[in-house]
């Protein structure tokens, strides 16, 4: 009962963040800096971290975001946004861990859509685990 409590991390409810991109290296090698408004705006508030994530093409970028007012942050890097690369604004507050995707590559073995990385874009956060295992299939209730 202790581990399936430790291991529990829901996601927050009713949290999104509106994401302007602004591109440092053009494609193909696209590389960007984020601009992140949470909404709420309290959301990052007390946060064990929130951090920009990208792993998966070729390394590992864990970019502690920058405050820059109330809900207001930003990038410190650069951040990859093309081939393999996985990138997500991670969010760790309380016992909630929290994931929204900024890029994900096509994945035609799992199958799973691109997640582009538009200029502009406002998505809901969601667990964590959840984003990071989109190829998990939904298993038999006893499992």
């Amino acid at each position: 009962v202790l581990t399936v409590f430790a291991l529990y991390k829901p996601a927050l409810e009713d949290t999104s963040a509106k994401v302007a991109l602004t591109d440092v290296i053009k494609a193909p090698m696209r590389t960007v800096s984020a601009d992140v408004r949470l909404n709420p705006a309290s959301a990052g508030d007390g946060a064990e971290w929130l951090t920009v994530t990208a792993w998966q093409g070729g390394g590992l970028i864990v970019n502690r975001l920058r405050k820059i007012g109330p809900g207001h942050y930003r990038t410190t890097q650069a951040i990859p946004v093309h081939g393999d690369w996985k990138t997500l604004i991670r969010l760790h507050k309380g016992s909630s861990l929290n994931g929204l995707p900024v890029y994900m590559p096509k994945d035609e073995a799992i199958p799973a859509k691109e997640v582009p990385a538009a200029a502009s874009f406002t998505r809901s956060f969601a667990a964590d685990h959840e984003i990071l295992q989109r190829e998990q299939k939904t298993a038999a209730g006893a499992l």
